[in-house]
């Protein structure tokens, strides 16, 4: 996890990158029955994504935090990640392992990267499945990165790229 901070703050140093790539790190809270989620970014990355999106010319840095940039972060980030709870690689109806809903929390920007937090409500201590595909429509070589963390330590990484389906993680 260290070589994959090194790297995002070795890019940002520069103030430009060639290195498509986002952190998020899920942290499995027991005691509130929460998954807290904070994906890491390019800030620009960002900006483009939602560009891209159709909706609007957005500058977080120059903006900042407003109704409209926050509504426009939440509602990319809530669309591109999602999480289901159950093991939907069986081939079963996606009825039987539903989407959990997204709860925007909220985000900040320091130089060129923003953080986003979100959080998921966790129904159980079984399977839970992500997909992360945060800034894969923009560019093609985009790379996130997940790690899974429960009670402070890492229990299970994921890489995901564009086209990437759902990936299992256990909480147990």
């Amino acid at each position: 996890m260290w070589i994959s901070l090194l790297v995002m703050s070795t890019i940002t140093t520069y103030g430009f990158h060639k290195y498509y790539v986002s952190i998020t790190t899920i942290d499995v809270n027991v005691e509130d029955g929460t998954l807290e989620c904070s994906i890491k970014m390019f800030t620009d990355d960002l900006e483009r994504a939602i560009e891209a999106s159709g909706r609007y010319d957005v500058s977080i840095t120059e903006y900042g935090s407003d109704k409209l940039v926050d509504s426009l972060i939440m509602d990319y980030v809530c669309r591109r990640l999602s999480i289901r709870y159950g093991t939907p690689s069986l081939e079963e109806t996606h009825r039987e392992y539903p989407l959990l809903a997204c709860r925007p929390v909220g985000f900040e920007t320091d130089v060129d990267l923003t953080w986003v937090y979100i959080e998921y409500k966790q129904p159980g201590n079984e399977t839970y499945a992500i997909k992360n595909a945060c800034l894969t429509e923009v560019f093609e070589e985009q790379q996130n990165i997940v790690h899974i963390r429960k009670e402070g330590k890492v229990v299970k990484s994921l890489l995901m790229g564009k086209g990437d389906d759902f990936k299992e993680f256990p909480i147990d």
